[in-house]
């Protein structure tokens, strides 16, 4: 774990508490105000450090009418390096349920990993799912290894019968 302290004496300190902030987003989805108050930095400044961090893929500008916000680009290059340099890990778990959600709504899944291999993971649900594509939506944030498996409930208990599981 890095001292934030290091960080910030290398870094200006407004821009490691935009940046700690935006990595402990739990929505990709902000408002410069949003991410101001939660870094207890001016307005103005965390504009100022948002379109930096635009210019280099961490954040995109999104616009509705004329409602202006900013969406974390996850699978970005600047993403993984500044989540690997303010050491924030991501719970593969929770991706999965998120992308999950994200492609095929709110449905019922349980996932399961062998404990001889975690980078093998089986989906769990009654509802057909792509777990190519999810693989790869995975892959992408994390840059981890991993193979994704989807299985019915009843296959899920005929492995653990067998002892394949």
């Amino acid at each position: 774990m890095i001292d934030k302290s290091l960080l910030s004496e290398v870094f200006d300190k407004k821009v490691v508490e935009v940046i700690e902030s935006l990595l402990s987003q739990e929505t990709d989805f902000f408002s410069i105000r949003e991410i101001a108050e939660k870094a207890n930095v001016t307005v103005s400044t965390t504009f100022r450090i948002v379109q930096s961090l635009e210019k280099v893929g961490f954040v995109k500008k999104v616009q509705r009418g004329r409602i202006k916000f900013f969406q974390i680009q996850k699978p970005s290059s600047a993403y993984k390096q500044l989540g690997q340099l303010f050491d924030i890990k991501t719970d593969i778990n929770e991706l999965i349920k998120t992308k999950v959600t994200e492609k095929y709504g709110d449905i019922e899944i349980k996932l399961f990993s062998p404990k001889k291999d975690k980078n093998k993971i089986f989906l769990i649900s009654e509802q057909e799912l792509d777990d190519a594509e999810l693989t790869k939506e995975v892959i992408s944030p994390t840059n981890k290894k991993l193979s994704l498996l989807h299985i019915t409930p009843e296959q899920f208990q005929k492995m653990k019968t067998m002892k394949l599981i």
